[in-house]
């Protein structure tokens, strides 16, 4: 949280941290400013919704590999007394010329700094300067990394690896677990009730897992892991029964931190989204974006449906797919593509047909017998 000048109410808060943004105070009003990153955690666009529905790009970021802006490609577009996002490379906080908010520096100057809270005792900060591509203190931890100064960053390999707070390179593949840790920290409850997947245990990520399976089984809808039907449908039940059960907020935040707390930067087409590249990294951004996307279909199902039972949610899910779709990622000559399909009326009378013989665990009777 921060206290803005552009609220006009210095004790006011000018806007409030989100795992997919900001909720932004701007005209005696909120807004919901969303961040598009990309494997590294770099807000590579910020947008914001428009009251017209649709998006308005505030903000474009192209950065260099150790994370100064690149000026000439980069753009920022402030509505009314909105100020610009500041938190940009790997997601942390800049240091800038920019007004500084109540607590901050106050000064004139151009730093390109970014903070990196670094928690050893009590509180404090190591700060780490993108023109230098170095950080300005030593790290805590420098015995362990012997093999290189004490002040590089990432390895001096800013592709490959990130600095999630100071303290030494790191994966950026393990966001996902981090985030899903702190997930479980804020809201312990619902991080056990969700649980993980697995055969025959009782939480709700495994029972939209069995449904999801045994919904799809003998259809000819697409089986084959992520992007798939089967996935939307899997991350449409996941969401309904949380926010059933703890909320439209708690699921929302639950499906962010396992998408670990990222959202890729995609491409707008007239009938969805589009990601340029092949590959691994690429199909994984293009299935992150059909993940939130089904996950705000099922937030809203068990939202309006407090009192429906696993089966019907999963029905209320099924409807969905028929009557407006679901989001899923095909593979093109040049990249893939999210859009929302439909089923047929083929493939949703099988579907009904095995939702007749589940449970609310999402597996057949004799399944469950089994287990």
């Amino acid at each position: 949280m921060s206290k803005e000048p552009n609220t006009g109410k210095r004790n006011a808060p000018g806007w409030v941290s989100t795992p997919h943004g900001r909720f932004v105070y701007v005209n005696d009003g909120w807004q919901n400013e969303f961040h598009l990153r990309d494997h590294l955690g770099n807000t590579r666009r910020v947008v914001m919704e428009e009251d017209t529905g649709t998006l308005a790009t505030l903000q474009q970021n192209h950065y260099y590999p150790f994370g100064m802006l690149n000026p000439s490609l980069s753009t920022s577009n402030t509505i009314g007394a909105l100020k610009d996002n500041r938190y940009l490379y790997n997601g942390k906080l800049e240091r800038s010329g920019n007004p500084d908010p109540s607590g901050e520096f106050n000064d004139d100057f151009d730093l390109n700094w970014y903070v990196y809270p670094v928690f050893i005792g009590n509180y404090g900060a190591r700060f780490y300067d993108a023109q230098l591509a170095r950080f300005h203190t030593i790290d805590p931890l420098a015995e362990k990394y012997s093999f290189q100064s004490a002040y590089v960053y990432a390895a001096n390999n800013p592709i490959r690896y990130i600095d999630f707070n100071g303290l030494g390179p790191d994966d950026p593949s393990k966001r996902q677990k981090k985030a899903e840790a702190s997930f479980a920290i804020a809201y312990p409850r619902a991080a056990v009730a969700i649980g993980s997947y697995k055969p025959g245990a009782n939480n709700i990520s495994t029972y939209s897992g069995n449904f999801a399976i045994n919904l799809t089984n003998n259809t000819s809808l697409t089986k084959s892991g992520e992007g798939s039907d089967r996935n939307a449908i899997r991350h449409g039940v996941w969401q309904a029964i949380i926010s059933r059960d703890f909320g439209k907020d708690i699921a929302s935040t639950a499906g962010f931190a396992h998408e670990g707390f990222n959202i890729p930067d995609v491409t707008a087409m007239p009938n969805g989204y589009s990601v340029a590249g092949k590959g691994t990294d690429f199909f994984s951004d293009a299935d992150c974006i059909a993940d939130l996307f089904n996950n705000q279909i099922g937030q809203s199902i068990g939202e309006n449906n407090p009192n429906a039972s696993n089966v019907e949610l999963a029905g209320m899910v099924l409807n969905e797919f028929k009557e407006n779709g679901m989001w899923t990622v095909q593979e093109t000559e040049t990249g893939y593509t999210i859009t929302r399909t439909k089923m047929t009326n083929e493939q949703y009378k099988q579907a009904q047909n095995n939702l007749k013989q589940l449970q609310e665990n999402g597996l057949k009777k004799k399944e469950d017998e089994k287990q």
